[in-house]
């Protein structure tokens, strides 16, 4: 019914790929970078905040829920499928920010299923 943050020092947005699939009590696919919006810069103060929150690579995973369950603090986060085009969370955000010209990865992006439609029309964009 509720969405919830997981917080884990284990998943990094290196080495997480985009649909990868992750089995607790319930089962995630991994589906997008985090992507934050305005109101960090008006938390901190500041609008560049949200700039130098991109540009550090670590903006944080987006899941969907394919099977519901419940989880509590200390679950274990288990890989139980890796997305065969090997696109990491952390090469969407590298795409989107530094390397728009990079159209071989581009190609590849669009291929994964997990990721969302908003995401893929911009790399096509790109590509074209």
């Amino acid at each position: 019914m509720f969405g919830e943050n997981f917080t884990s020092k284990d998943l990094m947005e290196t080495q997480v790929n985009i649909g990868d699939v992750f089995q607790l009590d319930l089962k995630v696919i991994v589906t997008q970078p985090r992507m934050r919006c305005y109101k960090l810069g008006f938390r901190f103060g500041r609008m560049d905040i949200i700039k130098k929150f991109l540009a550090s690579g670590c903006p944080g995973i987006y899941f969907r829920v394919s099977e519901e369950g419940e989880v509590e603090a200390g679950d274990s986060i288990d890989p139980i499928n890796r997305d065969r085009n090997l696109v990491t969370v952390s090469e969407i955000v590298r795409l989107y920010i530094n390397d728009t010209e990079d159209i071989k990865t581009m190609r590849r992006v669009v291929k994964v299923d997990a990721l969302p439609d908003g995401w893929k029309y911009h790399f096509l964009e790109q590509i074209e």
